[in-house]
């Protein structure tokens, strides 16, 4: 996508794209957004996706797994703790513990809200894929038919330059309109 497309978009959305410009090591966000012909698809479902971030406010919890209150009084204990299903055989003298608690260490130095934010945005098998990391499980499952309704649009949507189009290879599947085919902007082969 156009960097100028691509700064509008996270710069309108700053809370699902925060981590747009962060690290490969943290996120898939570093790679941008696939095809220009897709912005308005991506726009739309970013209006939604944010609106459900900001409706559900910030949340107590770090990406880390502690909460804001450890973070903010620096008594972060270095560990997360989980639970996991117990090792024992199941006999008397070894019995399974229905669970176990154990940490895992703290690689956080700062409190980073755990929010609804894409992890990644991308195109695959010729449609739209949008990745999504946090959030509540009710945040999650609503954004869910949001993402849905767009990858579906996307199968139909030129990803140059989002006239009509349909997916088509051989090699690599890609949406084009009739026009951008013809112009060589895929190997696409009519069937």
């Amino acid at each position: 996508m156009k960097k100028e497309l691509d700064d509008k978009l996270s710069a309108q959305f700053p809370h699902l794209y925060a981590d747009r410009n962060a690290s490969k090591l943290h996120t898939c966000m570093c790679w941008g957004f696939p095809g220009n012909g897709w912005f308005d698809i991506i726009w739309e479902l970013s209006e939604k996706l944010e609106a459900l971030i900001v409706a559900g406010g910030e949340s107590e919890r770090c990406r880390c797994g502690h909460l804001q209150a450890d973070h903010d009084k620096n008594t972060c204990t270095g560990e997360v703790k989980h639970w996991r299903v117990g090792s024992g055989t199941g006999t008397k003298e070894d019995p399974v513990l229905p669970y176990e608690q154990y940490g895992t260490p703290c690689e956080c130095r700062n409190f980073q809200a755990d929010n609804l934010r894409a992890a990644q945005v991308k195109e695959k098998f010729g449609g739209l894929r949008f990745y999504l990391d946090g959030g509540t499980k009710e945040q999650l499952e609503e954004a869910a038919k949001y993402i849905e309704a767009a990858e579906d649009k996307s199968f139909v949507t030129c990803e140059v330059c989002s006239a009509t189009g349909e997916v088509g290879g051989p090699g690599w599947l890609k949406v084009l309109c009739t026009e951008c085919r013809s112009k060589g902007a895929s190997t696409w082969r009519e069937k």
